[in-house]
């Protein structure tokens, strides 16, 4: 039976090596979408007893409006946690980031993060050397990973007692553990201490807060008395709630995936992993006319059932494992010839705990490829030698065939919204002009010593440098809060805030609406939106109190309202925000360039490199900023294109397939329609009418269901690409003009050829 299969996957090379490379291509695909989705799933399960860590939240609930839970909270309530409800809780702490790990003048690529003793007992990280108890009362000891340490300590010294530098200040390493990876919403490479930082209710709400239950401990007990926690300490007001609430840390990262992205992740790679095996199933059924006469002599010499099953088995596991061969060929080419395009979103993810995933498909793909063809071969009946075509399951080709075209208007859906809704985002009015605007933002300023506006004064003496300003943050990125209150100092609502440089709107070219820009360091300028959630208008606005004990003596006032410009990313609503003014360099130096752009950017970056060449200073333009923001965005246009290129490619395998079997069972018909006066076209119309009967009403479907996923994707923007629907109406139109002059392009050689030639083959 081997011999027999290899044989007749030799004889039909050209049929074999497109079902490897459509069968290849999609395991591929869907496979690596797969390891994608498990890897999602797969976070923070590196610890020990992964489901007793639960991440605390916290929500404010602001004269009746509900703010969006935040992981941001008080960095009272981890010690809170285990004083107050030991019974509960076995440990708990908080952290949140801190500064780049230096050796000497080198930044190391390392992730730290601030914490305490408690961080890795909460996690169950194993100390390899040292203790993290210094961590409680040393403000200048860390810990590190034995990652990291094998990575810089010189080999044969010892890690305990070796000096790094954060902010330009030593730090001692007094405990070396276990690295537990990067799959987790905790990665870290070093954790300092935060000794010097005060505790407090109420403010200083920027710290992520973990904690590991005792075992037997309920998540609704835990909630219950994490709200009774708030209620004493931070009892609520007419106008103010904090909730308290914790969720498992394990759903953490899959919380924070954008719900239509992920929903539509998995329709890609289910739709792949289908189109793959039902195209195989197209293409086996698409031969049934040529290869039924030899089943027929099969079944003559004895052959039963379940061999004739068997033979169409082992004839896919053979192209099976060719498809395969063709994944692993699409890693590695990946890897080296792809790197960021492909290997980096796509594909970097496969790992050897994820090869069941891999398998997995595989299996599916294989069993559905397999089966369906097998068991329709296996009944073709004896008498089928002496006829001349089979029937060919036509309802079965025009069936899948519908099925894929389904599949291709879809996919052309999925693919227009997901590009034209990224350059939306990216080219989106920004209420302000971001053209020749670099933010520069550094941790070191080597040189400068004390005096804080040498920077500032080097940046303003470049001659391609228009202006120089500052503020605390990088406009689309997001700010701080601050409440707006009223003049009893009731809270009213949550703002944002920044402190600008004096020239600050002309650099950015942001207009004002009403009054002037700030002078003195206690005018506040506020936004429109600022302004409406007050109640006042902008001109009313003018002279009044932004908030009761903004500064010590309350003496700031607005002096202008601003329009509104983008204070956050596409995922947010319009933000209130006040911004004072500072005399001081903020953690950002934001100028604007003079044309030509591009090349006055590259002189920016080495006048840079050459005055502090050890400092990491990153400069970068405002499109740059604003691509970042939007990079899972990117990462997932990137993903539906690669599948869309895939999907399309494996139809339109099937596509020919089909058409080919078309024209080998009318193949008399259209010899008699030529001797009777045919044209070419009326042969090329009569093949493409009959395609197009399918291919209309699926690809509306397709587009149909592209508009319906959209949707859910889309939910997450509060911007969205305008007159969807033409352009999802265009991307169908065009789809069906890749089937039909596909179809043209396959029946153009039976248009053409000698019907008497047809004729004597009869």
């Amino acid at each position: 039976m081997l011999n027999y299969v290899l044989s007749t996957l030799r004889h039909q090379k050209a049929a074999t090596a497109i079902q490897v490379l459509s069968l290849g291509l999609g395991l591929a695909m869907s496979s690596f979408l797969f390891v994608r989705i498990a890897y999602d799933h797969g976070f923070d399960r590196c610890f020990p007893e992964a489901d007793r860590l639960q991440q605390v939240w916290m929500q404010f609930v602001i004269a009746g409006d509900e703010r969006d839970p935040q992981s941001q909270c008080f960095n009272a309530i981890a010690p809170a946690l285990r004083d107050d409800m030991g019974e509960l809780v076995e440990d708990a702490f908080c952290t949140r980031w801190t500064n780049p790990l230096f050796l000497g003048d080198h930044q190391l690529d390392a992730f730290g993060m601030t914490g305490d003793s408690h961080f890795l007992s909460t996690l169950g990280v194993e100390m390899l050397q040292g203790s993290a108890e210094l961590l409680d009362s040393d403000p200048s000891a860390i810990v590190i990973s034995d990652r990291l340490a094998e990575q810089y300590i010189p080999a044969g010294e010892d890690p305990i007692g070796f000096q790094f530098l954060i902010n330009g200040n030593p730090v001692t390493v007094r405990g070396v553990y276990r690295d537990y990876g990067k799959e987790t919403t905790l990665a870290a490479d070093y954790i300092s201490s935060f000794y010097s930082v005060s505790v407090r209710w109420g403010g200083g709400d920027s710290w992520a807060t973990y904690a590991r239950l005792r075992p037997g401990v309920t998540l609704e007990e835990f909630n219950n008395r994490l709200k009774a926690l708030m209620d004493a300490n931070m009892p609520s007001t007419e106008t103010l709630e904090c909730r308290l609430f914790a969720r498992p840390l394990t759903d953490t990262h899959y919380n924070s995936l954008k719900n239509g992205a992920y929903v539509t992740l998995w329709i890609l790679a289910v739709a792949i992993l289908l189109i793959t095996a039902l195209n195989y199933v197209l293409l086996a059924l698409a031969s049934m006319s040529r290869r039924a006469k030899a089943i027929g002599v099969h079944k003559c010499n004895g052959a039963g059932r379940g061999r004739i099953y068997s033979m169409f088995i082992l004839e896919t596991a053979l192209v099976m494992l060719g498809g395969i061969a063709i994944m692993v060929g699409v890693y590695f080419l990946a890897k080296h010839y792809a790197y960021e395009a492909i290997y980096l979103p796509i594909v970097s993810h496969v790992s050897m705990s994820r090869l069941w995933v891999i398998a997995a498909v595989a299996v599916l793909i294989f069993l559905l490829s397999a089966c369906i063809p097998a068991q329709i071969f296996s009944k073709i009946p004896v008498s089928q030698v002496f006829r001349r075509f089979s029937d060919g399951r036509r309802w079965w080709k025009q069936c899948l065939l519908l099925v894929e075209f389904i599949a291709m208007g879809l996919m052309g859906g999925v693919f227009v919204t997901v590009i034209e809704q990224y350059q939306c985002l990216v080219n989106a009015p920004l209420g302000f002009d971001p053209d020749g605007v670099v933010y520069v933002r550094g941790y070191n300023y080597s040189g400068a010593g004390d005096d804080r506006m040498a920077p500032w004064r080097f940046y303003e003496s470049l001659p391609y440098v228009e202006a120089v300003t500052t503020s605390w943050v990088v406009p689309p990125v997001g700010y701080s809060g601050q409440w707006a209150t009223d003049e009893k100092g009731d809270i009213l609502f949550s703002s944002r805030l920044d402190f600008w440089g004096k020239n600050y709107t002309d650099v950015l070219h942001i207009q004002m609406v009403a009054g002037t820009e700030p002078k003195d360091y206690y005018d506040v300028v506020v936004n429109e939106e600022w302004v409406r959630r007050r109640g006042w208008t902008p001109e009313n606005a003018i002279g009044r109190f932004p908030a009761k004990h903004l500064v010590e003596n309350d003496s700031v006032r607005i002096v202008g309202v601003m329009k509104d410009f983008r204070t956050n990313s596409f995922y947010a609503e319009q933000e209130p925000l006040m911004a004072m003014l500072t005399e001081w360099p903020q953690s950002v130096l934001l100028m604007r360039l003079a044309e030509p752009f591009d090349y006055n950017m590259e002189r920016l970056q080495e006048a840079v490199n050459e005055a502090w060449p050890q400092d990491d200073i990153e400069v970068k333009s405002h499109k740059a900023f604003v691509r970042n923001l939007y990079s899972e965005v990117k990462l997932f246009e990137t993903m539906t294109i690669v599948s869309t290129i895939i999907i399309l490619f494996i139809i339109l395998i099937g596509l020919v397939g089909f058409v080919r079997d078309e024209i080998q069972r009318r193949s008399r018909e259209i010899a008699i329609r030529k001797v009777n006066g045919a044209s070419e076209w009326d042969i090329l119309w009569l093949i493409s009418g009959d395609t197009l009967k399918l291919a209309v009403p699926g690809v509306a479907i397709g587009a149909v269901l592209s508009w319906l996923a959209g949707r859910v994707w889309l939910e997450q923007f509060t911007l969205v690409v305008d007159h969807l629907w033409v352009k999802l109406a265009i991307a169908a139109i065009i789809v069906l003009a890749v089937i039909l002059l596909c179809v043209i392009v396959f029946s153009y050689r039976t248009a053409i050829s000698n019907p008497t030639l047809s004729l004597k083959s009869e």
